[in-house]
């Protein structure tokens, strides 16, 4: 099994036995989330996720782009899109934080419109990469900002005005 495969399995089953089934339908009723929670809060899927990407790790961009898109699309739990974008994150793969990246977080800014995806991806995914590559994704942000889709321009406004 190549690495993506493997750390996309390890990740459903880490979560699987992490999660909490008595705390899971609080979690989905406090999100008002279509997706059920597994149950696994903040912190203990922080430490999963740490541990996990320490023992996966990926070899490459491609790789990145194909685990966070599956664990994004095909996320049966809330908690497989919060460790994807927590994938995207992961310090092992900053060289990689470049505005290729973007088309990426657009996705799952628009496909996941809710706050607490939005707002993690705009303040530590989006707002890092325009500080870094202005020149590149100033033009990008005038055109999210007057965007039809409302979570693009609910949180990109913030960055042009």
């Amino acid at each position: 099994m190549d690495e993506s495969r493997a750390l996309i399995a390890t990740v459903r089953s880490g979560l699987a036995a992490a999660g909490d089934p008595r705390k899971a339908p609080e979690m989905q009723r406090y999100m008002k989330s279509e997706l059920p929670f597994r149950g696994v809060a903040a912190p203990e899927r922080k430490a999963l996720a740490k541990e996990l990407f320490a023992a996966h790790p990926l070899p490459d961009e491609t790789a990145l782009w194909t685990v966070t898109r599956t664990l994004w699309r095909e996320a049966r739990y809330r908690e497989e899109r919060y460790l994807a974008i927590d994938l995207t994150g992961h310090r092992a793969y900053r060289a990689w934080q470049t505005p290729a990246l973007l088309p990426l977080y657009e996705e799952m800014i628009v496909s996941g419109a809710w706050w607490d995806y939005v707002d993690e991806l705009a303040n530590r995914r989006v707002g890092p990469l325009l500080r870094e590559f202005p020149a590149d994704l100033t033009p990008v942000m005038h055109a999210w900002a007057t965007d039809d889709a409302l979570w693009k321009e609910r949180r990109e406004r913030s960055f042009v005005e």
